[in-house]
C-alpha cells in the first residue's frame, strides 16, 4: 500500500488499564503504560517505556499530570478508547449510557494537552492487541483476563498500539523501517515491562 507518513517523528502510545470502562477516567484508571517512539531518518531512534499505577481520583488529574510529564511536547498520541474495551454483552445491559462513553478519552486528554497534539484513537479489541503482541514476541494478557493481569502487560499493549498505528499511517517501507528499529531496540535487551 502506498501511504505518505502523517505521523510526528515522536509518538506516545498509551495503554490505559481500567477496572470499569464506563466510569469517569479518574475513577476507573488503575494503570497506564506509555511507549514513546522517536524515529529519526538519520538512524538515531529512541524508545522508552514508562508505567504508573493509580488508585482512582475524583477528577483524574493525577493521571493527566503524570501523562503531561511523561509525553514529550509535540508528540502524537495513540490509544484505544474505553469503548473498544467494553464487553458487548455488558454494554447492551446498560440502562443509560455513561456520559464518559465513548468520547471520554479524547475529552480528558484534550483538557490536559489542548488542541496541539494529534490524538489517534484506534478501535482495537483485546484480541487485536493480544494477536499483535504475540506476533511481535511480546508477553500479553488474554482478552478475558481481569484488569490486574492486563496492567502487568500494559507495556506490551502500548507497543502493540504503536505497531498498529504504524501500519495505518505509514507507507509499507516506512512501517518496516520503524518496526525494524524497534526490534533492534528489543534485541539490545531494552525493557519490555
Amino acid at each position: 500500500m502506498n501511504r505518505t507518513t502523517i505521523l510526528s517523528p515522536t509518538v506516545a502510545s498509551l495503554a490505559i488499564i481500567r477496572d470499569n470502562a464506563c466510569a469517569p477516567p479518574g475513577a476507573a484508571i488503575r494503570h497506564v503504560a506509555v511507549f514513546v517512539a522517536s524515529i529519526a531518518s538519520c538512524g538515531k531512534h529512541r524508545f522508552r517505556i514508562k508505567t504508573q499505577d493509580f488508585v482512582g481520583s475524583e477528577d483524574g488529574r493525577d493521571v493527566t499530570d503524570w501523562l503531561g510529564s511523561t509525553i514529550p511536547p509535540g508528540a502524537d498520541i495513540a490509544l484505544r478508547p474505553a469503548s473498544s474495551m467494553l464487553d458487548p454483552s455488558l454494554s447492551t445491559d446498560l440502562e443509560e449510557p455513561s456520559p464518559w462513553w465513548p468520547i471520554a478519552d479524547m475529552a480528558w486528554l484534550r483538557q490536559r494537552f489542548g488542541e496541539e497534539p494529534r490524538i489517534y484513537t484506534l478501535n482495537l479489541s483485546n484480541s487485536d492487541i493480544s494477536e499483535t503482541a504475540r506476533g511481535m514476541g511480546l508477553p500479553c494478557a488474554m482478552p478475558d483476563d481481569p484488569w490486574q493481569v492486563r496492567a502487568a502487560h500494559g507495556a506490551s499493549e502500548a507497543q502493540a498500539i504503536w505497531c498498529h498505528l504504524q501500519a495505518l499511517t505509514c507507507s509499507d517501507d516506512e512501517t518496516a523501517y520503524r518496526i525494524d528499529a524497534w526490534k533492534a531496540w528489543i534485541s539490545a535487551g531494552q525493557s519490555q515491562r
